[in-house]
């Protein structure tokens, strides 16, 4: 396990806890502290950090679960808008907090609301803000698997972005990061055609508040909106 993509350039060690002190009560999390003894992207000197998480989990009834979550994580970072000859490696704290609760309606169908606040500071910088709220439904009717999800989110710029994972057709992972301020839908369903036959249909949408357009470079977007669809079809011999 490493705080980065790869177990190089770092040296650190890692807790992790999770009792349950009811059957309906369960508290978890990790304490991992590390250092990085050479320079790493966008850390143009050695440096260290740790971070830690803690979560309680309530289950309230057989259809009904809440928890709630705290994560913290400092580390070192170049400055931004440095006007030095050198950069300067200054300490970051980002901060995420999350609450979720799931509800079982019967057999085929299930909610899941969710809100989530981050935030990210430089050393001696304003703190930036972000939050967005999430309501996510899935269900079955017979042949047909739907899961779909309606946010809000407004963030002050991209450092305090709120990642969230999204269902997506097969083999496919989708975790975008909602920044700015404005909504995003998605809706993903499965339909069994036939013991050999699936077929899977996405479509998701962003729409964004204030903005001229979307992305940049080569992938920018003109407007303030971007749909996507993903269509898929497996045949199981």
């Amino acid at each position: 396990m490493a705080e980065g993509s790869r177990t190089i350039n770092e040296q650190g060690i890692y807790w992790g806890l999770k009792y349950s002190p009811k059957k309906y009560l369960t508290i978890s999390g990790f304490y991992d502290r590390f250092k990085f003894p050479w320079l790493r992207y966008l850390v143009d000197a050695p440096s260290r950090g740790f971070d830690y998480l803690l979560r309680v989990s309530y289950q309230l009834n057989k259809k009904a679960l809440i928890y709630a979550q705290y994560h913290a994580e400092h580390k070192g970072k170049n400055l931004p808008n440095n006007i030095t000859p050198t950069d300067i490696v200054v300490n970051t704290v980002r901060e995420n907090i999350l609450g979720n609760f799931d509800y079982t309606i019967n057999r085929t169908f299930r909610l899941q609301s969710r809100v989530q606040v981050n935030t990210y500071q430089y050393e001696g910088q304003p703190k930036s803000v972000g939050y967005a709220i999430m309501q996510d439904i899935e269900g079955s009717i017979k042949r047909l698997h739907l899961k779909g999800r309606i946010a809000y989110f407004a963030t002050d710029d991209y450092d305090s972005r709120i990642y969230a994972f999204e269902n997506n057709v097969l083999y496919a992972v989708s975790f975008p990061a909602y920044f700015g301020k404005g909504t995003r839908v998605y809706l993903i369903g499965r339909y069994v055609l036939n013991q050999h036959l699936d077929l899977w249909v996405r479509y998701a949408h962003t729409q964004l508040k204030n903005q001229d357009s979307i992305g940049s470079g080569n992938d920018i977007i003109e407007g303030n909106h971007k749909s996507d669809v993903s269509l898929q079809l497996r045949y199981r011999f």
